[in-house]
């Protein structure tokens, strides 16, 4: 893996993020920041091996993929815009076919029965579906009582996670 000396400070404060290439991280992604935003959430949001997480937004699946690997979830990786394919290429790249299931969908319109997940995520993409007044009371429907929705977002101007 390489690393870059511009990357030393990051590499302290995100250890897990530090263990990627991160050419791949920007190849896959819109600015290069997903798996550091990620790993923040991750820092607050108690995951565990086994749970069932839903990533909306998720783009290139890289946060689906980072979840897998970094904590032993099962992550349904949701994306509008991204190919499911291409996202499923590179769940199989990474070696988390099984854990990452990639589906291209609405977050508007979610095919899953409701109390399913352990943890409802979105980052940097919470803005592009979320901002109708209903859609919060929509998307907790579909986490279990007593679980997590983690929101990271540059929209907001103050923390949203919070125990559903």
């Amino acid at each position: 893996m390489r690393r870059r000396e511009s990357f030393a400070d990051e590499e302290k404060l995100f250890l897990l993020t530090a263990k990627y290439d991160q050419d791949w991280v920007k190849e896959n992604s819109y600015d290069g920041l997903t798996l550091y935003c990620a790993e923040s959430l991750c820092q607050v949001l108690p995951l565990k091996e086994g749970m069932r997480v839903l990533d909306l937004g998720c783009g290139w699946a890289i946060t689906s993929i980072f979840l897998a690997q970094e904590f032993g979830v099962e992550v349904w990786a949701v994306d509008l815009e991204r190919s499911a394919t291409d996202n499923y290429r590179r769940v199989k790249e990474t070696g988390m076919k099984g854990q990452v299931i990639p589906l291209k969908t609405d977050a508007r319109n979610l095919p899953f029965p409701e109390n399913f997940f352990d943890a409802v995520i979105s980052i940097d993409a919470y803005g592009y579906f979320g901002l109708d007044e209903r859609y919060l009371s929509y998307v907790v429907s579909f986490i279990k009582t007593n679980s997590w929705l983690g929101i990271v977002d540059g929209a907001f101007t103050r923390e949203l996670l919070t125990p559903v």
